[in-house]
């Protein structure tokens, strides 16, 4: 989305906000429920010609320079900023959106801080899974809910600790088993079945592919 600044959209911004004595923030009036101060600008890519753009941006980008591409401005608590609506460069931080939601209180700081799980386990490093956007999960819940499925589906408990052979009647010998962390049986061969019908599955694709590829290619050839 290309939003049109206009030359004198600074000016005209500066011309409403009102200086709070108290903290310093340069606040622009808006009555958007988020706090966030907005004003209509010219678009080139949008269908009705209008898109919004933040006056904090605008600002900020004027009299300090471009917000590097991936980031997003933080009104810094620390700089004495306690408004949303803020526009006062001394107030903002280009920051990732990631600790931008850190700084805030946002449901993601506040868990941030918690030192266990809501079972009440630990969460030092063994027992951590660190996500990818840096959201947590318990391993040892994990391991729990996967032994409750497992449960459900009839593969753990007493009464099959004493079988000698899997669903498909291959035995449960050591050659053949598989013992998981938490205590149970995994059948080897039947994974290796799983495993060839899945290759299987694949070469038939991929030959249909090429198949589907020399039609078409030969289909031009003949065109």
């Amino acid at each position: 989305m290309t939003a049109i600044i206009p030359v004198d959209l600074v000016d005209r911004i500066l011309l409403k906000i009102t200086v709070d004595p108290d903290s310093g923030c340069w606040v622009y009036p808006t009555s958007a429920t988020d706090g966030y101060a907005r004003v209509t600008v010219r678009s080139d890519s949008t269908r009705s010609g209008y898109t919004t753009v933040r006056p904090s941006r605008v600002v900020y980008e004027a009299q300090v320079g471009p917000i590097p591409e991936g980031l997003e401005l933080d009104h810094v608590r620390a700089l004495g900023c306690t408004s949303t609506a803020c526009c006062n460069p001394a107030h903002l931080e280009p920051v990732t959106g990631r600790e931008n939601k850190l700084r805030g209180d946002t449901v993601l700081a506040a868990n941030l801080v918690k030192t266990r799980c809501p079972a009440g386990h630990d969460y030092d490093e063994t027992n951590t899974y660190i996500y990818p956007n840096g959201s947590r999960s318990c391993r040892a819940c994990k391991a729990e809910y996967q032994r409750s499925l497992r449960r459900q589906q009839g593969d753990v408990g007493p009464e099959n600790s004493v079988k000698t052979h899997c669903p498909q009647n291959h035995p449960y010998d050591d050659a053949n088993t598989k013992i998981s962390a938490d205590g149970s049986r995994r059948c080897l061969e039947c994974r290796r079945e799983y495993d060839r019908a899945r290759g299987r599955r694949t070469s038939k694709a991929q030959a249909a592919a090429a198949s589907r590829r020399y039609r078409a290619r030969k289909k031009v050839e003949s065109a």
